[in-house]
């Protein structure tokens, strides 16, 4: 049965230095939660502290209502699947998923039935007899799946398991695990440093950086209302434009490159701001208006479904710009001079500090 996930002020050292710090994490019955962040973030400390591999210095762990501080990881009923699969390669592919089952002393008849259910599970059912070393990562991989699920564990812990896959095997093994999550409804606990990945597979997601919880939210809160720069700038690609707010009698004026407008505030600031605008954001017009400001094209990438620009401001900073569905004809020239509208409703505004929203 699948069981939540409670993290409660959790803190782990090493030596003197703190991988993760004050860690607070609600993750849902049979939810799809990652932990994400650059190398060395904390995330696969995290996912080690609630497998019970590393045993943290603060805090509660709790599966469900029972607290797991003292239990020990062969007693959680968890899967794990790791990044370098972990696949023993002097076994069939049937016994590296029956392996688990053999450990509990589940009755022969019950693990033949088990094993060959797992592997039809991940569409191996065929090939129980063959070696490892005969195999692709793929499939590979899809062993280590099945040998996670076959003990029906409450919980399904993933570190990094499609870093070593090419990036069409990728795209396809992390639609896979997403749709046999949802059929199978393991709490399922994913590390990646990938953003799409994460994007793509995740109910909800936690950024981590420098042992820290930044945020955590649905993708599309992630990716759309990042709380602060960094992860602005970490969940794909951000341009920040450089301004200041002044204020002038009640008003907030903002001067970014060439243009000043009134703007609402969530708070009395004055002074620099970066204003945040992701890529898709920024349309390239032949209107002007309080929210358009000039460019200079000075490079442009063709990626098939859109083209890449990049545009120089008059403060001289570079940004760039996502079109899409365009035609032949359209297409701008280096050194063209752009008209470039910021969608208002897909902006984010930052203090100089980067750490808080202002509007």
């Amino acid at each position: 049965m699948s069981s939540s996930v409670r993290i409660c002020n959790v803190t782990k050292k090493f030596g003197d230095m703190k991988a993760v710090s004050k860690a607070n994490i609600d993750i849902r019955e049979g939810e799809f939660f990652t932990l994400l962040g650059p190398s060395g973030c904390g995330k696969t400390t995290i996912l080690r502290m609630i497998a019970g591999f590393y045993k943290q210095n603060e805090g509660e762990i709790y599966f469900g209502e029972q607290l797991m501080n003292n239990i020990p990881p062969h007693k959680r009923n968890i899967g794990m699947v790791f990044q370098n699969y972990a696949i023993f390669p002097h076994m069939t592919v049937g016994d590296n998923v029956a392996y688990g089952l053999k450990a509990r002393s589940i009755p022969k008849s019950e693990i033949e039935k088990r094993v060959f259910d797992a592997l039809k599970i991940v569409e191996l059912e065929q090939l129980k007899n063959r070696q490892p070393s005969n195999m692709s990562g793929g499939q590979q991989q899809r062993v280590a799946l099945a040998r996670a699920i076959v003990i029906e564990p409450g919980i399904l812990l993933m570190d990094e398991p499609l870093s070593n896959l090419d990036a069409k095997l990728r795209l396809k093994m992390r639609n896979d695990i997403k749709q046999l999550q949802k059929r199978l409804g393991i709490t399922t606990i994913y590390v990646t440093h990938d953003q799409q990945e994460a994007l793509a597979v995740s109910d909800r997601i936690a950024v981590i950086n420098k042992g820290i919880i930044q945020q955590i939210g649905t993708p599309q809160e992630i990716y759309m209302k990042p709380s602060n720069k960094f992860i602005a700038n970490f969940i794909g690609t951000t341009n920040f434009i450089e301004g200041k707010i002044r204020k002038e009698n009640n008003d907030f004026i903002l001067s970014l490159p060439g243009k000043e407008r009134k703007i609402s505030l969530t708070k009395d600031y004055e002074g620099k701001i970066y204003y945040s605008i992701r890529p898709e954001g920024i349309t390239i017009t032949e209107d002007d208006g309080e929210d358009v400001i000039e460019g200079t094209i000075i490079n442009s990438v063709f990626l098939g479904d859109c083209i890449t620009y990049f545009a120089k401001l008059q403060n001289k900073q570079t940004i760039e710009i996502h079109k899409y569905y365009f035609n032949i004809g359209e297409i701008k020239s280096t050194g063209d001079k752009v008209n470039l509208k910021v969608s208002l409703d897909k902006t984010i505004i930052f203090d100089d500090s980067g750490k808080e929203v202002l509007g």
